[in-house]
């Protein structure tokens, strides 16, 4: 790690323990020299696998376990020893920043969405070290230094009229409202047709939108006429006008009135009875799939993800 680069977060090394999901994960013998366990297991008559590739100094780690430690050793007889304190010490201070900036990460966040306006008046280090916890506690992979400026530069900071966008692997950072937001990367699905001809039946979703289900929970919709053709899209065009409201609205300006964030609102299913839209589930309903004098078949987005 100090070879790629790393800071104290990756200098660190390997906790003793840490929390894993919902638990706590031990590692008692983390601290304990090899050789004293080797001798306490043969002394104990245990037997043991070695695995062949540890001895191939190909592989990084094996090379410098096997060549480069045993000279600093030689040369240094507590290297080792110094180099697990520095570890340590690295361990401490980003412990105690995690403190520290604790209070300040809480204000800033809004449920998983960070707020940009503050992080303007702080200095770029500390802007990096609130981006960085604000991505540890979303579980997302820590990007590189030059990353962390790009989101800050291309996503944070682009125009207000923008709608910017920086994929890091399976996921995306965004902006919308003035906050910045971690989302997985989806593939919009404007120009997708679902039949569903037997909406008894759940209705997988693609991109891993998870699927659609009538059940006891949801939006109560009446049920299709006898003829009337069941689909699912994820566009629609022309005036649409929707229970509670007077006038009619496009897509775009319901998406908005709504508040669905940009890169959700083509990837959010649309019940279809032949070519009139009904409802999308969780959001609105049109008064032509308002159940009126039968009873509701109600419908429920189930998604595979906490985080579409």
């Amino acid at each position: 790690r100090s070879k790629r680069g790393s800071g104290p977060a990756g200098l660190a090394a390997m906790p003793a323990e840490l929390p894993f999901a919902g638990s706590v994960l031990l590692r008692p013998l983390l601290n304990t020299p090899r050789a004293q366990l080797e001798a306490w297991g043969s002394r104990h008559q245990l037997v043991w696998i070695d695995d062949e590739s540890n001895q191939d100094d190909r592989f990084e780690r094996n090379f410098l376990r096997l060549r480069i430690l045993p000279a600093l050793e030689a040369r240094w007889p507590h290297f080792t020893e110094a180099a697990a304190r520095s570890a340590q010490l690295c361990g401490e201070q980003e412990q105690l920043l995690d403190e520290l900036l604790a209070p300040e990460l809480a204000a800033l966040m809004d449920g998983k969405t960070l707020a940009i306006a503050p992080l303007e008046t702080m200095s770029a280090l500390k802007r990096a070290a609130l981006l960085r916890r604000w991505l540890a506690a979303l579980n997302a992979p820590m990007p590189s230094r030059a990353t962390l400026q790009r989101i800050w530069d291309e996503v944070a900071q682009s125009r207000e009229d923008a709608a910017p966008r920086l994929k890091c692997g399976d996921y995306e950072a965004r902006r919308y409202q003035g906050r910045l937001w971690w989302v997985r990367a989806r593939q919009g699905q404007r120009q997708t047709v679902l039949a569903w001809p037997d909406p008894h039946v759940a209705l997988p979703l693609p991109a891993a939108l998870g699927w659609l289900q009538f059940g006891e929970a949801g939006d109560a919709v009446r049920p299709p006429h006898p003829g009337e053709t069941v689909s699912v899209r994820f566009s629609a065009s022309g005036m649409l006008y929707i229970v509670g409201r007077e006038r009619g609205r496009t897509l775009k300006k319901l998406w908005q009135e709504l508040q669905v964030p940009p890169w959700q609102r083509e990837i959010t299913p649309i019940l279809f009875y032949d070519e009139q839209p009904i409802c999308a589930p969780g959001l609105f309903i049109t008064r032509e799939g308002q159940a009126q004098n039968e009873p509701g078949w109600r419908l429920a987005w189930h998604k595979e993800h906490n985080d579409d």
